[in-house]
């Protein structure tokens, strides 16, 4: 984080004094040729997943839960989605005819626009969130006076029905799921 703000600095510089002399900040070409990679010295940190034969139990419980909150953790799990894409999950992205939730590539972390099938479950979630609908937003889980609901909502959502593990966890209990 510091070398890329020094990096930053001094690219700055070079581009406004008129310096073409190499950044000694840069990694490419420079830095990378005498330090080993970040990802082969920084351990790797996993967040902390429910094991994927919980998670019907997980989803049983929540499908008890009549509140917003308990309605996008639910859908987030269903579809395998990271949490702040599920809560800020708008209306004109949702095709309930074709079933699919298309997310723009503005709004995923790879900057590429993606196509969601949604299950039967994650389908009547937004039809539930359909009869909720909030004028003057086009959220589908709005938080307070239609804004982004806020991450932690899911979270204590969450550690009402298992302690230990984490909303972005469940992808994680996904791909376990998926390689079994």
């Amino acid at each position: 984080m510091a070398c890329q703000r020094i990096e930053a600095v001094l690219d700055y510089a070079a581009v406004h004094e008129d310096n073409d002399r190499r950044n000694p900040a840069r990694w490419k070409g420079n830095l990378d040729k005498v330090l080993p990679a970040p990802r082969k010295v920084t351990p790797r940190v996993h967040h902390p997943a429910a094991p994927y034969a919980d998670v019907p139990r997980v989803m049983c419980v929540l499908r008890g839960k009549t509140f917003l909150s308990a309605y996008c953790l639910r859908f987030t799990i269903l579809t395998a989605a990271r949490s702040g894409e599920a809560r800020g999950a708008e209306w004109s992205e949702i095709n309930l005819d074709a079933k699919v939730w298309t997310i723009p590539a503005s709004r995923m972390k790879a900057q590429k626009e993606h196509s969601v099938p949604l299950c039967d479950e994650a389908v009547q979630i937004l039809e539930t969130m359909q009869a909720w609908r909030q004028s003057g937003t086009d959220r589908v889980f709005p938080g307070a006076r239609g804004g982004l609901l806020c991450d932690v909502a899911l979270t204590k959502t969450l550690r009402t029905v298992s302690a230990g593990i984490t909303v972005h966890g469940f992808r994680s209990s996904f791909r376990d799921w998926a390689l079994s």
